[in-house]
């Protein structure tokens, strides 16, 4: 799915044909897609998970969280800024929908190993779709460069943890060294540590 030539919004949904038939897209429409994309990558989100939604905030940056902390119910928050501008908001979403796949019960914050899979995964979005951004905050480009380590180790890395742990802040450092035998233990503690931006 590519994001429109004007990059404009009527109602919710883009003003332009996106896919050659006279369809437009809605954020729902993307969020899909972009989930589909993420789940073929990393394996299958946690189904006991309902998405809520998006919505468009006064935050200082992207997040998903929990609302009326209902029991497994977690929704998405984007900028006010990216209400004005699709693209950042695509940039945006391309990051958070990872975070979908297993949302924490605990509502915990993320270890570097979701951050840096995130942030993957908006990098190889982004670049797919041509969208002109691209991440520069040092702790997220820190915690990816620490992900393609571990994919250049174990390709299929991430898919093999996320079967036994979806929720990867559950994961600990031995648990990791014996789901990818012979990881380097530094790299190991390294992702399952708390991130911080």
């Amino acid at each position: 799915m590519r994001i429109p030539a004007s990059r404009g919004t009527v109602l919710g949904a883009f003003a332009d044909d996106v896919d050659g038939a006279g369809w437009t897209a809605s954020w729902s429409d993307v969020t899909s897609w972009l989930m589909e994309r993420a789940e073929a990558r990393f394996g299958p989100r946690d189904p006991r998970w309902f998405f809520t939604g998006l919505e468009f905030a006064d935050v200082e940056a992207p997040t998903t969280y929990y609302p009326a902390n209902r029991p497994f119910h977690v929704g998405i928050r984007l900028t006010a800024a990216a209400a004005a501008s699709p693209a950042e908001a695509y940039f945006q979403l391309a990051h958070e929908v990872v975070h979908l796949l297993g949302p924490s019960p605990t509502h915990a914050k993320a270890n570097v190993l979701e951050e840096g899979v995130a942030t993957v995964f908006q990098q190889e979005t982004v670049a797919a779709v041509g969208l002109p951004a691209t991440v520069s905050h040092p702790s997220y480009l820190a915690a990816a460069g620490k992900v393609a380590c571990l994919e250049a180790f174990a390709q299929d890395a991430v898919r093999s943890v996320r079967a036994l742990y979806p929720d990867l802040r559950d994961l600990t450092e031995d648990e990791l060294g014996r789901i990818v035998p012979g990881l380097p233990a530094g790299l190991a503690g390294a992702l399952c540590s708390p991130f911080r931006r």
